[in-house]
């Protein structure tokens, strides 16, 4: 009976308990996400029409967008800061700091809102506002909790939003039938009750002293944050400025079809992330140690392997088993869903080369490559205006995605050495080709066949390698009770 679980990390040099623990708790954690995306998704294409669940989706972009400005991006500071801190004077400092950079900034934007968005945004202005401050505050008190040690509590906090969501959603908008506006209520109402949770429980109202106030350490978390909200807002760019340009060219109700699609391809970026958020912490403190980057090579590898079977094995699987789970409106978004998939594996990969950045403290490296990605997708999509398409939106999205990978993957070399595994890569594209090409051609019963055979014989090939990470989970291992 398994009652246990023990990491082993290939690298020797890294906190081995301490990842460890640290990726089972992001991985339940996560748990939260995946549920909304394979439970809460197919639930709206029954309940909500595709316009309604595009105008949503699009106050969601519109707060993704607007997020690294209101914020400053002081919450990745605030992570940063927090683990190198060995002082409690030093986490106070940092925090007290930073909620003071935050809220100087939120009554500008306050300003700013009510001043502009009657422009943008024609229905339920104040709703969307407090969605907006809430939506913005919650990932700070979330990177307080990563900074400060308390996972555990990380993970609790997003098991009662996504449970409180889920039970509100359902009352909002199957009981009440509230539609987009049941939506936003949810929505608020799970962000305060989290928020307070995490506010009152961590006394964090005792950071709030005008004497913990420092105009050099504000200075330094401005320098080290700033320079992110042209990488996030580039990013932006890339997953969501799609977005706009079909609003634009096609409207709510095919923004609504590519939600769906987009939020079930996401899948293999929400499963990356359980390693990404504990190795990004890992790495930052043992960056340092000079061979500890030596076993970076073989981590990648095997981080690709990963990555691949998760692509091979959902390009196959999605077009057979996703048509069960939503709505007959919005079975148009099945044919999405495998080209935006192979997007999300170059995300994957670029993000972990963005740790690197990180490390270095070069978080300008970080921006250029996101921008120089987002500005693509707006090159792109007005090129191809005239035949402007939901496929045409996801190769943009795919092209944007791989050319962020590769230049990361030629710039960190700069200041790392890493080798990456191009043979995976080439093995990997030969057999998604197999698959997207037969979802496109073929009968459900030889796609069938054809998802069978491929994700058989690419397990076979890397099967020692599958196994190894099976046996790991992330390059850890399980073990029975002694």
């Amino acid at each position: 009976m398994w009652i246990g679980i023990k990491f082993t990390l290939i690298n020797k040099f890294v906190d081995k308990s301490n990842l460890a623990k640290k990726t089972i708790i992001y991985a339940i954690g996560n748990v939260g996400v995946l549920v909304i995306n394979f439970i809460l998704v197919p639930f709206y294409t029954f309940f909500l029409s595709k316009e309604s669940l595009g105008f949503y989706d699009f106050i969601v972009t519109n707060a993704l967008l607007i997020a690294p400005f209101a914020t400053l991006q002081v919450e990745m500071a605030i992570l940063r800061w927090l683990l190198d801190a060995k002082t409690p004077r030093i986490k106070q400092n940092v925090i007290a700091n930073s909620f003071f950079i935050f809220i100087l900034n939120l009554i500008l934007f306050t300003v700013l809102y009510f001043f502009l968005s009657k422009s943008f945004i024609k229905q339920y202005n104040e709703l969307v506002y407090i969605y907006f401050i809430l939506f913005f505050s919650y990932p700070i008190f979330k990177q307080i909790l990563r900074g400060i040690g308390k996972s555990k509590q990380y993970v609790i906090v997003e098991v009662i939003y996504t449970l409180i969501f889920l039970l509100f959603s359902v009352f909002f908008i199957v009981y009440l039938k509230l539609d987009v506006k049941g939506l936003l209520i949810s929505n608020i109402l799970s962000l305060f009750i989290v928020i307070l949770f995490i506010f009152f429980n961590n006394k964090l109202y005792s950071f709030f002293k005008l004497n913990f106030i420092s105009f050099s350490l504000i200075g330094e978390i401005l320098k080290y944050s700033t320079p992110m909200i042209l990488n996030i807002s580039s990013v932006w760019f890339i997953t969501s400025a799609i977005k706009y340009f079909i609003v634009y060219f096609n409207g709510y109700s095919e923004n609504g079809i590519y939600t769906v699609a987009y939020k079930f391809a996401s899948i293999i970026q929400i499963i990356n992330s359980v390693f990404y958020l504990s190795w990004q912490e890992e790495a930052i403190k043992s960056y340092k140690i000079g061979t500890y980057k030596d076993n970076f090579n073989k981590i990648l590898f095997n981080y690709h392997i990963f990555l691949s079977t998760l692509l091979i094995f959902f390009t196959g699987i999605a077009p057979l088993l996703i048509p069960f789970l939503i709505g007959n409106n919005f079975h148009d978004a099945i044919q999405y869903i495998p080209m935006l998939t192979l997007g999300f594996m170059f995300m994957s990969l670029g993000s972990f080369y963005g740790v690197f950045y990180q490390c270095e403290k070069k978080t300008l490296g970080l921006s250029i490559s996101a921008l120089i990605s987002g500005l693509l997708v707006v090159i792109f999509s007005i090129i191809f205006k005239n035949i402007y398409s939901l496929k045409i939106a996801s190769i943009i999205f795919t092209l944007s995605f791989f050319v962020f990978f590769v230049y990361r993957l030629i710039n960190v070399r700069k200041f790392i050495k890493i080798n990456f595994p191009y043979k995976v890569l080439y093995i990997t594209l030969t057999f998604y080709l197999i698959l997207y090409v037969s979802n496109l051609l073929l009968s459900v019963y030889s796609k069938t066949i054809i998802a069978l055979l491929s994700t058989s014989i690419f397990i076979f090939i890397y099967r020692y390698d599958i196994k190894s990470k099976i046996q790991s989970f992330y390059f850890f291992k399980y073990v029975k009770r002694s």
